[in-house]
């Protein structure tokens, strides 16, 4: 049987057997808790790093979606501004069609001067021609008819 001092005795060796197994437990303990207070104030940092990404993210969205607008409002301007291209090609196109019929026509009107420059020079020769004509005829009138007058004897005064 065991007696109160072999209990003790007992009592001492587990005592010093939980002892030397809890003291480098303490110690982890001490070293887990460190850690823990550390991982704490990281775990509080990125808190706050990710409260601030946070918020740019929503100004980002915010961008994003103003900027969305803006595209949009882009597009519908660059569909007008190809509509309006699309007409000036149009006008263009017109444009030229009449240009060609307008130097088709020029090139009519410059021919029609030519023949027209030609025609009355020729008119203008025909017409010296004809006055030069008339002109010996008409002295060739006056001399015969102041021969009748002379011959029938009227004197005009002219």
């Amino acid at each position: 049987m065991l007696t109160k001092n072999d209990l003790k005795e007992i009592r001492g060796v587990i005592k010093d057997e939980i002892k030397t197994e809890i003291d480098p437990l303490k110690e982890d303990f001490k070293g887990l808790k460190q850690d823990v207070g550390e991982l704490k104030q990281d775990v509080s940092g990125l808190k706050q790093s990710v409260g601030k990404l946070e918020q740019n993210v929503d100004g980002l969205k915010q961008d994003v979606g103003e900027l969305k607008q803006d595209v949009s409002g882009l597009k519908q301007s660059v569909g007008k501004l190809e509509q309006n291209v699309d007409g000036l090609k149009q006008d263009v196109g017109g444009l030229k069609q009449e240009m060609s019929e307008l130097k088709t026509r020029v090139q009519g009107v410059e021919k029609n001067g030519k023949t027209l420059r030609s025609d009355v020079a020729a008119i203008r020769k025909d017409t010296k021609q004809i006055v030069s004509f008339f002109d010996r005829e008409y002295l060739d009138l006056r001399d015969r008819v102041e021969k009748i007058e002379k011959h029938l004897g009227i004197v005009y005064s002219s």
